[in-house]
């Protein structure tokens, strides 16, 4: 009898955890904290996609395959780059909205002791997310200003509509949405869709967290209570046959 009681309330368990809400943290170096940067002149540096720590796919979005600088014609890289800017990045004017580091979506060409300026260099980042299909997913990140007013971003998420945001050199401004994911892997991305001239929106501590409520038919406790009454009663129907052949 011990044994079946005990069975049962395991049954019970699992029952009551079925339809349990999950929830977990999937974006890769949301904060954009790898690689470190190590320019302690510059406070910036710039990183290929594909890097190791970066966690983002990079492409170039919009940008001309040439670009005219001081009368030398230079070619836009093949592999697209992602700047990380830390504190010390412009005299110290922008601050991290968490942690170190930050990312600027109108990068770079040439890197911190480059010679060419103001290249055209927007990006787009972005993400494979494993999601599950009807889950529901709260999505935030912080955008501001370089120094320019011209600072446009589009957010993307897959089944989503896109959303464009803008803002000013104030301050960062914190952005969220409520999202249903539509597919098993889901892309979240980022673009920077202001004039390409290698001064843009800058992104911060990008989050994405997931629920999930699997569906259950019949739902706990719907089948608990008659499966715990179940096994009660054959528990009891257990004991009784004991107790007569003893």
């Amino acid at each position: 009898m011990k044994k079946t009681l005990i069975i049962g309330i395991v049954i019970v368990m699992f029952l009551a955890s079925v339809g349990a809400v999950s929830a977990a943290p999937l974006v890769t170096n949301g904060g954009f904290e790898t690689p470190i940067v190590n320019q302690p002149f510059y406070g910036w540096d710039y990183y290929q996609s594909g890097t190791s720590g970066l966690g983002w796919t990079v492409v170039w979005d919009g940008d001309p395959a040439t670009y005219l600088y001081e009368g030398v014609t230079y070619n836009l890289p093949a592999i697209p780059y992602l700047e990380l800017q830390t504190a010390t990045a412009y005299g110290g004017s922008v601050q991290p909205a968490e942690g170190n580091q930050w990312a600027e979506l109108d990068t770079d060409w040439d890197g911190p002791s480059g010679t060419i300026y103001h290249e055209p260099a927007n990006v787009k980042i972005s993400q494979d997310i494993v999601t599950q299909i009807g889950a529901q997913c709260h999505v935030s990140y912080v955008q501001r200003c370089r120094d320019l007013t011209d600072c446009q971003m589009k957010f993307d998420w897959t089944g989503a509509p896109s959303v464009v945001t803008t803002d000013s050199t104030t301050g960062w401004t914190q952005f969220d949405y409520d999202l249903e994911a539509t597919q098993a892997l889901t892309t979240i991305s980022f673009t920077d869709i202001g004039t390409p001239n290698s001064y843009g929106s800058l992104i911060d501590n990008v989050k994405v967290d997931c629920t999930y409520t699997p569906p259950a038919i019949p739902e706990f406790p719907t089948m608990a209570l008659p499966v715990a009454l179940i096994v009660g009663l054959i528990g009891a129907v257990l004991f009784i046959k004991s107790t007569k052949e003893n």
